[in-house]
């Protein structure tokens, strides 16, 4: 808390008068960057005694952001360079070895760093042009680079490509990214369904999730993710066994699912109501025929229940397709698809 106690805090409180420009949260342990570029720690310090008060750590006052794990840091200073220091069992720090120091220890000479996002065995950093590196642990192909190798120097994932945002998974063992494109990618571990493949096949190579290109930034924890859209919809993915998927249940998605109530307001009684999509025979007692522009190829659809619980859901991969409701109770659902919404009457 870096209050002084190690008493509950159940409302937000400031922490002292001072202004900050970045701040990062791993396993209990914070750590923070001052306007003035000095970087602070607090939480937990195991083997060492948590600390419960704020201490400056070194000297310096040039850091502009900083990130912490269990066991290390890697931190950008204002002039753009990158530096990393503590454990490296893995290589993580990038320094070319997998030699732990206390030190700060700068990585490579290039001065073109831009942000980072870093787990306990994992280190991933994007440079102001737009390309992204990583070093550290591979076993689940987390590095992206076709081999479940470490590396204890950075490598460049999927070279001529321009990422935006990254986000690595609880203890690093898989990845999702978007790319300046605004299309969403994933790669590594896949055992929860969280890449949003529409399975659970872990790959080693950064994979496309669906064909959307709004995508604007993703959160990943290592057995669901979450997913914020241009236009400001929300989405997730993954196992849902706490309900962290926001969808109403405890069932889980393999594919990216629209958090919130599905909107059934204006809905004629009939298909088809869009000019680009057509579901027949609507009313049906069994399955449903579905044909709509090519330009959907790629897309995932749903088809929910009146209380918004996903029944269906898929990759759209071709321009007509049976979709089988005879596991469906009689009543009303809904299909949806590119955030479009059709009434079905099922018998």
């Amino acid at each position: 808390m870096a209050n002084g106690s190690t008493s509950f805090q159940l409302t937000p409180f400031p922490i002292g008068s001072s202004k900050w420009i970045s701040i990062s949260v791993s396993y209990g342990r914070v750590c923070g960057v001052k306007v003035d570029g000095t970087l602070w720690i607090w939480g937990e310090d195991w083997p060492n005694p948590n600390i419960i008060t704020m201490v400056q750590l070194g000297t310096a006052s040039d850091w502009k952001k900083v990130k912490r794990s269990f066991v290390n840091f890697v931190g950008i200073k204002q002039n753009g360079t990158l530096w990393s220091w503590g454990g490296n069992y893995y290589g993580q720090l990038g320094l070319g070895n997998n030699t732990s120091t206390a030190v700060p220890t700068q990585v490579g000479s290039s001065s073109e760093w831009k942000d980072i996002s870093i787990e306990e065995a994992l280190t991933f950093a994007l440079k102001t042009n737009g390309t992204l590196w990583a070093c550290g642990s591979n076993s689940y192909g987390q590095l992206g680079n076709g081999t479940n190798i470490n590396e204890n120097s950075l490598i460049q994932i999927v070279p001529g490509s321009l990422w935006e945002k990254i986000s690595t998974a609880c203890y690093g063992q898989s990845v999702m990214g978007v790319k300046t494109d605004g299309t969403l990618w994933g790669w590594g571990s896949n055992f929860s369904g969280n890449l949003g493949f529409g399975n659970t096949v872990s790959v080693n190579i950064p994979i496309q999730v669906g064909s959307d290109n709004n995508w604007k930034e993703v959160g990943a924890h290592g057995s669901y993710s979450i997913g914020l859209k241009t236009n400001g919809s929300l989405y997730s993915w993954g196992d849902n066994n706490n309900g962290q998927l926001g969808n109403g249940t405890y069932i889980s998605q393999l594919i990216p699912g629209l958090i919130g109530q599905v909107c059934i307001a204006g809905l004629e009684d009939s298909a088809p109501e869009l000019n680009w999509i057509k579901l027949f025979p609507n009313p049906t007692n069994s399955a449903i025929q579905v044909q709509f522009d090519k330009h959907l190829l790629g897309k995932s659809y749903r088809i929910y229940d009146q209380s918004a619980r996903v029944m269906i859901e898929n990759y759209i991969l071709n321009s007509n397709f049976s979709i089988d409701l005879s596991n469906c109770e009689s009543g009303i659902y809904f299909f949806n698809v590119d955030e479009q919404v059709i009434k079905i009457v099922k018998e």
